[in-house]
């Protein structure tokens, strides 16, 4: 029922021509012309069903210019359309309108000052780190942050890392992106990039707020603030604050201004604050915080212990990160080749260095080691363009300083920097990551800065090639750099390490021919009790990696390792190439095998050759294998022998005749559950491998669980003694888990599986053998998309091992998925 049309009298005017603002942003549309109030008088009948005319619209707006006195009907419809009961609920509103108003312009404001500001860091950032700076180990902890009690948190890395691209990633992921998390959060992203940003008011809060709050006194904003913000959330984040720390008359002010926040009024809103900054200058800032138990408490995800190391949070790109990004970025990088070589993979899981390598890449169109990428970095990036000079006698001063690694020190940065040129050369050197500055606080602003290198793979590949330019490439070289570090076993071994890569890029025999006698007289002596050591293990790894990344140096130094006796010790018997075995390794153990061995090791390399043609189909060839391996566990009072040619019989059987032998599977059960008097560490991993492969060939999952309740592999002890072990066993285990869909339990196995910890020679075939599990895993989920997916991974890596029995297994799979489909 309309309301009697009787005349308002005393109308405020602001209400008023506040209801027309309302309205117009209502209808999106400025209401200036005859056509308008046309469109609006419609517009107010279809929402309302009350009747306003055109003419009357035109008298509100003043566009016939004439007095009017609007009615109470004409007031009520007007609100009514704006959401209000009627005029006088508009009315009575009008401070919640304001609020609001005076909100988004805020909102607005430090919206617009965000984008700037990361506008302005987009453009000095290379498009690579913006397409990697999503990184999941950022969202989940900014999510838990944002849902947490506390006030502040950091993200603290040396430079190359992403700290500022991840910054902005998650500025747009939670708060400014078109499905944007958090949209209606107040976001103020801050930039130090520049002296003349600082010194803008950006970073003081009171001066943004205070123009648009039409207040003038601090109290004043922050009361008006605190009321303004209630069931509302300030986001604040502080990216590169450590460019400014030195700045007398801008630093203290900045601090001073997050500690208001922190302790002061504004402590009251519920408020986030995110602090990126460099490993380099943390200490400083973390001096400052630490003051304040209070703001302690307050901080999320952080720990104020002591520590002499410089903080970072910031995690590596892990193996799978790296894998997914070259992925998406260059389909034709071989990954097992990737995989397959740690080292690569340490330097390239800093985002920095993996940039270089793409472009690299990209540019040479082939596959590169870490030598090439070092050599590209240190000559591209280093000795070259601009103070190349300068840059290689700040270098060479931080090596003569440290003896060139003998000892551990910093240098201090007053004996680097002698002229505007070097300083020009020591900030490039900086800005590219090679050296690190590690700041020692004196007194406020009193400070020593020390420098090393912010890299040690980096540092000790300078040091290689400060020897090498000194005395080149010969046996002799590596003789005198073995005396020099005597008493540094770790540089020993890291450069020794170095000096075999680099040999075998430039095809050295002399140098592979005498390696290992080498290797014995400095590490070894002699003492076969020190291969158990990790360190010289891998020296020992290193060497057989190399040859097989070399064919001309393999082809010309297997048969002279078989004959050599340092050689077929430390090549044939102490490095097993596991996942090149169908390659060469086993063909190799041919020339082994013709020199007087003993029964041990005729045992073993004719199991080896066993698994070259159980892993390459060729089945017909293990039937003579068998044999010989039956007459040699008759022959020996060792029951590994039985055990293990029990574990080959099940293989063949299963693989070649397509059934298990369930008496044979509980003979090898019952003499393994027999047996635990291993005499080396090889023996028993081996034992243990072979035996759980067949519980999981055979389908036998019953005595899998039976062996995984014994009482000493409940021993947590059993476990930490060896990573390894316990990684491949949780393979195993959690392909028990599946079966008996105990999903969870096989998810959280695997995801803690140590990928690091498989050794060299054996990771491709234990990276293999967890995809298997993990696409079992993704398959319980009923996600066969991204099963698909690993399984085309798992098919590149088999293709490149000629791993032709994995192969058939995925595309068994692949079948299956169809079928499903």
């Amino acid at each position: 029922m309309q309301k009697d049309s009787t005349t308002v009298k005393a109308v405020e005017i602001d209400n008023i021509n506040e209801l027309k603002n309302v309205v117009e942003e209502l209808v999106g549309y400025k209401i200036k012309y005859a056509k308008n109030c046309d469109s609006l008088s419609e517009y107010i009948f279809e929402k309302t069903s009350n009747t306003v005319s055109s003419s009357t619209l035109k008298r509100f707006w003043g566009i016939i210019n004439r007095k009017f006195n609007p009615s109470t009907y004409t007031l009520d419809t007007l609100s009514a359309l704006c959401g209000y009961t009627d005029w006088d609920d508009f009315c009575k509103n009008k401070e919640n309108r304001n609020t609001n108003d005076v909100f988004k312009k805020i909102h607005e404001k430090f919206r617009n000052i965000s984008k700037a500001n990361i506008l302005f860091l987009k453009k000095q950032t290379p498009s690579f780190f913006l397409k990697i700076s999503k990184r999941e180990f950022a969202l989940n902890k900014t999510q838990n942050f944002l849902n947490s009690d506390k006030k502040i948190t950091s993200f603290i890395a040396h430079d190359g890392h992403g700290k500022t691209e991840i910054l902005i990633s998650l500025a747009e992921h939670f708060f400014i992106a078109e499905n944007a998390l958090y949209p209606d959060d107040l976001l103020l992203f801050i930039n130090f990039s520049t002296v003349n940003m600082v010194e803008d008011v950006n970073y003081d809060i009171y001066k943004l707020l205070g123009p648009i709050l039409e207040e003038e006194s601090k109290v004043e904003i922050e009361n008006r603030f605190i009321e303004l913000m209630k069931g509302k959330r300030l986001v604040i984040f502080f990216d590169r604050i450590c460019r400014i720390y030195k700045n007398e008359k801008i630093f203290p002010r900045i601090l001073r201004s997050i500690y208001s926040i922190l302790i002061g009024k504004l402590s009251e809103i519920n408020i986030k604050i995110i602090v990126t900054c460099k490993s380099s200058s943390w200490n400083i800032f973390e001096r400052e915080f630490s003051q304040s138990d209070y703001i302690k408490n307050k901080w999320f995800d952080f720990d104020f212990s002591p520590s002499e190391n410089p903080k970072i949070n910031i995690p590596v790109l892990s193996r799978n990160e790296i894998i997914n990004f070259i992925r998406t970025e260059n389909k034709k990088i071989n990954y097992s080749y990737i995989l397959s070589n740690s080292k690569l993979l340490e330097i390239i899981s800093i985002p920095y260095f993996l940039n270089i390598y793409l472009n690299y890449v990209s540019q040479n169109n082939k596959i590169f080691d870490e030598l090439d990428l070092l050599n590209y970095y240190i000559t591209q990036e280093i000795f070259s363009g601009i103070n190349a000079q300068e840059k290689l006698s700040i270098i060479e001063k931080i090596l003569e300083a440290t003896q060139f690694g003998k000892i551990k020190t910093n240098v201090n940065k007053k004996k680097l920097t002698l002229s505007i040129k070097e300083e020009q050369a020591y900030n490039k050197l900086l800005d590219l990551d090679f050296i690190n500055e590690q700041i020692s606080v004196t007194d406020y602003f009193e400070v020593s800065t020390q420098v090393n290198f912010s890299n040690t793979i980096i540092y000790r590949f300078v040091i290689v090639n400060s020897w090498l330019r000194k005395y080149g490439l010969t046996i002799e070289t590596l003789e005198i750099v073995l005396n020099f570090y005597h008493e540094n076993e770790v540089m020993k071994i890291s450069l020794l390490i170095w000096l075999i890569k680099i040999a075998s890029k430039k095809n050295h025999t002399e140098i592979f021919k005498n390696i290992y006698p080498l290797i014995n007289e400095h590490f070894i002596k002699g003492d076969p009790r020190k291969l158990e050591d990790k360190k010289i293990q891998n020296l020992i790894n290193t060497v057989g990696i190399e040859l097989r990344k070399n064919i001309q140096l393999r082809q010309q130094l297997i048969e002279f390792y078989a004959n050599d006796p340092y050689a077929s010790d430390l090549y044939f018997r102490n490095f097993i190439d596991f996942d090149y075995i169908v390659i060469y390794f086993a063909d190799a153990l041919d020339f082994f095998l013709k020199t007087d061995v003993n029964k041990n090791d005729i045992f073993f390399s004719k199991v080896l050759i066993f698994w070259k043609h159980y892993l390459s189909n060729t089945l017909e060839e293990t039937i003579e294998l068998l044999k010989i391996l039956e007459n040699r566990q008759n022959e020996s009072e060792n029951k590994i022998y039985q055990i293990i040619y029990l574990a080959c019989l099940n293989l063949y059987t299963s693989k070649a005749k397509q059934h298990a032998d369930l008496d044979s599977i509980i003979k090898m059960y019952t003499a393994f559950n027999s047996f635990d008097n291993f005499s080396t560490k090889f023996e028993r991993n081996f034992t243990y491998f072979m035996f759980l492969e067949v519980l999981e060939t055979t389908q036998n999952f019953d005595l899998m669980q039976e062996f995984f309740e014994q009482e000493k592999l409940n021993d947590a002890s059993f476990f930490k003694k060896n990573k390894y072990l316990n990684n491949f066993m949780n393979i195993y285990k959690a392909k028990l888990y599946l079966n008996r869909n105990k999903i969870d339990e096989a998810f959280e196995l695997l995801d803690n599986i140590d990928s690091t910890k498989f050794l060299e020679g054996h990771k491709l075939f234990w990276k293999i053998k967890f995809n298997g599990a993990s696409i079992e895993y993704l398959e319980k989920k009923g996600k066969l998309e991204a099963a698909l997916k690993m399984i085309g991974e798992t098919e590149k890596i088999a293709d490149t091992l000629h791993y032709a029995h994995c192969l058939e297994l995925c595309a068994k799979k692949k079948q299956s998925y169809k079928n499903i489909s």
